[in-house]
């Protein structure tokens, strides 16, 4: 076994008894949607996450000591009880064949999941929302990221007007340069 192939019987004993930190990297690598993954101020790790692939559905939550953290460093009030839930295909993973498991996991496609994001819907009767469709209707649109700015009615406060060139002018003539 080299540095980069995976005992995929180990994972899925890990995936049976209880995560280690290897098993949840591999698992995000893999396609996981993680609904969580993180390290309380106490020292307790949480874990939820799911994968589907292949006709098969995996689901893992684990609250628990990190591995990394000293017990005696987390106040004793703050204790927490672990829990350790793993189902393959809805069934407890522990009663799944570990091989079955193995061979899923070996088949799992490297690359973070995606989740498409959907738009959220406007609510039509939104007085705000129609007020800002109004105005996009009627205000030219900005200036400095189309190239419609010759057509804009608004003149640009930016662009120097009038009595800014007659003030050079006559700062230039003041100073004896008769440029302008």
């Amino acid at each position: 076994m080299d540095l980069f192939t995976y005992d995929h019987e180990e994972l899925a004993r890990r995936i049976q008894s209880g995560l280690d930190r290897m098993t949840v990297n591999y698992l995000r690598a893999h396609g996981a949607q993680v609904h969580r993954d993180d390290l309380d101020f106490h020292g307790f790790e949480h874990v939820d996450l799911e994968v589907k692939f292949d006709n098969h559905h995996l689901v893992v939550r684990q609250t628990g000591r990190a591995a990394d953290s000293a017990a005696s460093t987390a106040p004793p009030e703050a204790d927490l009880v672990s829990t350790f839930q793993s189902t393959f295909d809805d069934r407890p993973a522990s009663a799944v064949s570990t091989g079955l498991i193995a061979q899923w996991l070996a088949l799992l496609p490297a690359g973070e999941h995606k989740e498409e994001r959907a738009k959220p819907q406007v609510d039509p009767n939104n007085p705000f929302f129609s007020d800002i469709k109004e105005r996009q209707k009627n205000e030219p649109v900005n200036p400095f990221l189309s190239n419609e700015t010759k057509a804009s009615t608004t003149p640009n406060p930016f662009a120097p007007d009038d009595s800014d060139k007659k003030r050079r002018a006559a700062f230039n003539w003041l100073a004896g340069d008769e440029e302008s």
